[in-house]
């Protein structure tokens, strides 16, 4: 196989590895400053039967390799993250005016506030910004907790896999790098943004003002829900709802059916059987985002957001986008994090057509700066 121009003319950066619940996805990139290329990618599905780690990490293990060949991949230095179970996330509000040191003062405020044990605990912070209480001043942080030993197993498992990690990352940051290069101009400085990952375990909101992150939240409704909510209105098995939602949401996605080859498409009574099963999720979802850019707007005074971008592997459900778009009152659009970007990697792996939402978290990873690697939490 010829070697792609970028590879040849730019340094190779480390390979964002993904380890999703239902998807394993790499991918690595070439570039700098607002040029890139994809050069290396491969994805992996993992089967709805796997019930434990230890079988997950039986087909992760199984799988790495061949995606390591098949994808074209430059050597086995890895920026990964942290599973968001592994995380807890809090934000914190410090007196502005507080004696002392300001790491010292959040790692107190966290020891009290997390349900983890702080002296088995790797703690991270984002300063959120000012926020005004009475008449006092406070800031306000993103604090990120992760035990050691999940860490540590973390590690473990790469080492097993005969993998380098060069950092390991905080997902809502990933998440967030995928779009931030986006966000160069001027007038982005204060344009409040928000970014809703639909996963199969969670959707995740990641919320920025600028490029400063302002809020993550976690809403446990994702694919495994929604799989469970059909079976039980259809009575059907988790494989079959599952196959049925998934056959109902290619149909329905931003490409039209007939555009896709699809040869037979979802009936509109299927589609109408599967948002009647899933609306109590959708409606769920949407009154928590709704909460999230409510409490943005109330503590960090400025501009409003005013658009929704959708990642993840569930994002491409056009029903449930313009679902959760009435609800909220702000349009919803399917996220494209590799936009500007050469796909140079072959294959039928990357559906140019689609945007490629679900690869936003791997996207995120291979963005991060190699500069940047001390932010592993060893």
């Amino acid at each position: 196989m010829p070697v792609p121009f970028f590879r040849m003319h730019h340094h190779v950066g480390p390979i964002g590895f993904d380890l999703g619940t239902r998807y394993l996805r790499m991918v690595q990139l070439v570039g700098e400053g607002e040029r890139f290329a994809v050069v290396g990618c491969a994805q992996q599905i993992v089967p709805l039967e796997i019930k434990s780690r230890a079988e997950y990490e039986l087909i992760v293990m199984s799988s790495v390799d061949r995606m390591l060949r098949e994808g074209h991949f430059s050597g086995r230095d890895v920026v990964t993250s942290l599973g968001w179970n592994d995380l807890q996330i809090r934000n914190l509000r410090l007196n502005a005016a507080a004696e002392g040191d300001l790491e010292d003062n959040i790692r107190r405020q966290a020891a009290e506030s997390f349900d983890m044990d702080p002296v088995e605990t790797e703690f991270r912070f984002l300063p959120a910004g000012d926020v005004r209480h009475g008449t006092d001043m406070q800031q306000e942080v993103i604090v990120l907790g992760a035990s050691r030993t999940a860490i540590e197993n973390h590690l473990a498992l790469l080492n097993k896999l005969g993998l380098n990690p060069v950092a390991i990352d905080a997902g809502p940051c990933a998440l967030f790098r995928s779009f931030e290069r986006f966000m160069r101009r001027g007038e982005d400085d204060d344009q409040v943004h928000a970014l809703l990952d639909m996963g199969y375990e969670a959707t995740r909101v990641v919320i920025s003002r600028g490029t400063d992150l302002i809020l993550f939240k976690s809403i446990p409704l994702g694919g495994r829900h929604f799989d469970r909510l059909l079976g039980q209105r259809l009575d059907l098995s988790r494989y079959e709802a599952s196959e049925i939602r998934m056959r109902a949401q290619r149909n329905r996605s931003h490409l039209d059916a007939r555009e896709t080859g699809e040869i037979d498409p979802a009936p509109e009574s299927l589609h109408r059987a599967v948002f009647d099963a899933l609306r109590p999720a959708f409606e769920q979802i949407g009154k928590e985002i709704a909460l999230c850019l409510r409490y943005c707007s109330a503590t960090f005074r400025g501009q409003r957001c005013e658009m929704v971008t959708m990642v993840g592997g569930q994002a491409g459900d056009r029903a449930m986008r313009r679902f959760l778009a009435d609800q909220v009152g702000l349009p919803f659009e399917v996220g494209r994090p590799m936009r500007n970007m050469v796909l140079d990697c072959g294959g039928n792996t990357l559906d140019r057509r689609a945007g490629q939402p679900e690869w936003a978290m791997a996207t995120g990873l291979a963005l991060k700066p190699l500069h940047r690697a001390a932010e592993v939490m060893r």
